[in-house]
């Protein structure tokens, strides 16, 4: 379905331009659930756009359910995803005071506008979720972490860099806000920051999380240790932590590479000192 015709229907039912006529199908409603079990798109976009434009159409939870049918119509009949956010940012509107709907309407917003690239929209949508009084600090931490991401992609660095301070800061355990955690180390790894990377990661190991955040953690650190010189202490953590990282063959791989630089290194000096 073209952008530009979905772009239609939802001004014409945002702005009530007309009235709705006679009903030409009944119950709306049931006969766009209907028509999408037929899997005839077009009919239930058509059915659901008048219901939504009717009179009648007050309750707030059916028209809900119309506003989740009409986004499986549109995604049945395309997968142009961008008509998707057309039809949430229309929600948003209609739901504006409805504080359980806009968290749960802004959530997805942002997740569809990460999908398609489009960062300052996912920016904007994650912002706008975590300022809702509504969202609990442990739900927090996955908005922080998409938020961080997005502004990490638009090379916003330094804000995505606070975003991720802000979960840090959140009232919750260390253990709870791990995710975080790791996730500010791969940023600070990234940007070559050895000290940080290495004492952060210590920060998460004592924190004892599950195996494969412990892994992933000991790996960091062992890198940032191996960049810091500290070769010995990065070689016993890789090996250490082998059983524990998602993908062993990675660290299979720096173990050899880094006993390979060290016995080269003993091997010059053994050189050097018979000259």
């Amino acid at each position: 379905m073209p952008t530009i015709r979905l772009l239609l229907l939802l001004l014409s039912l945002l702005l009530a331009a007309c009235e709705a006529g006679p009903a030409l199908f009944g119950d709306e409603l049931a006969s766009a659930r209907e028509a999408l079990a037929a899997r005839d798109f077009s009919l239930a976009e058509r059915l659901l756009v008048r219901y939504l434009q009717s009179d009648s159409a007050r309750d707030p939870e059916s028209r809900w359910q119309a506003w989740e049918l009409l986004l499986g119509a549109v995604n049945g009949a395309s997968q142009e995803s961008r008509a998707s956010v057309d039809i949430l940012e229309a929600m948003l509107g209609e739901f504006s005071d409805n504080p359980g709907r806009q968290a749960e309407i802004l959530a997805r917003l942002g997740r569809l506008n990460q999908s398609l690239r489009r960062h300052a929209k996912a920016i904007e949508s994650w912002s706008g979720w975590l300022d809702l009084p509504e969202v609990a600090p442990s739900e927090k931490v996955a908005g922080y972490r998409a938020l961080a991401a997005s502004l990490f992609a638009a090379r916003r660095f330094e804000d995505g860099e606070e975003s991720l301070s802000l979960c840090l800061a959140l009232p919750l355990s260390d253990a709870e806000k791990i995710p975080c955690m790791l996730d500010l180390a791969h940023f600070m790894s990234a940007r070559e920051r050895w000290q940080e990377t290495a004492d952060l990661c210590q920060q998460i190991l004592d924190a004892a999380p599950e195996r494969h955040l412990a892994g992933q953690a000991a790996y960091l650190r062992a890198d940032a240790l191996e960049q810091l010189g500290q070769k010995d202490e990065a070689l016993n953590l890789f090996a250490a932590s082998r059983s524990d990282y998602p993908n062993p063959a990675v660290m299979d791989r720096r173990i050899a590479l880094l006993k390979k630089a060290q016995a080269q290194k003993k091997g010059q000096a053994r050189e050097q000192g018979k000259r």
